[in-house]
């Protein structure tokens, strides 16, 4: 019984490496080689003073607009002897659905404390607890002004609330200016920050 087994598993795994060699030499397999995937670097890192990235905020399930959001780098500075990293100063501008300018801030802000993406108009960045945490973070293609580019597809969960579901995704992609923020949607309130 015991060799009847191990013949069976020596089969199996004959055929598996049959499979994969053919997999591997077929001239299909060579000629689109390995999938590439981006590396992972965040774009507030390369950011300089002048950009500018504007949102329009709009609900997920009608595409009604409710307002715009606008950020601009304003100064950067970096503190690279004292570990603090950038410093970016940011303004924030928010504009109503018609495209009146409601108001503006500048915040400082620090990618090393403040995380990666764009604070909404009344937080300096995320208080502790509040702040996404990352849950998945996988290569995805991003629409980008009508045209597909390399990026990232970034889902996280907020402690605070429940650290099983779902609260926020994010779409990345190094051709967006500032943070890099393709679109972004706040899944329990049913809205979306879209790049115009």
């Amino acid at each position: 019984m015991r060799s009847l087994l191990v013949l069976v598993v020596c089969l199996e795994g004959a055929a598996l490496l049959a499979a994969g060699a053919l997999f591997l030499l077929a001239p299909e397999g060579l000629a689109r080689g390995p999938a590439a995937a981006p590396a992972f670097a965040p774009r507030i890192q390369r950011a300089v003073t002048g950009e500018r990235a504007r949102y329009r905020v709009e609900e997920v399930a009608t595409g009604r607009v409710r307002g715009y959001l606008a950020y601009e780098v304003v100064s950067v500075e970096e503190f690279q002897e004292q570990g603090l990293g950038r410093i970016l100063t940011v303004e924030i501008t928010e504009f109503d659905a018609g495209g009146m300018q409601q108001r503006n801030r500048r915040i400082l802000f620090k990618p090393r404390f403040h995380g990666l993406l764009p604070p909404l108009f009344d937080e300096d960045g995320w208080a502790p607890g509040e702040a996404p945490v990352l849950k998945t973070l996988a290569s995805a293609p991003v629409a980008l002004r009508r045209r597909e580019v390399p990026g990232f597809l970034v889902e996280a969960v907020r402690p605070m609330f429940d650290v099983a579901r779902v609260r926020d995704r994010y779409w990345l992609a190094d051709a967006a200016p500032v943070f890099g923020l393709v679109r972004r949607e706040d899944v329990a309130q049913g809205l979306a920050w879209v790049l115009e």
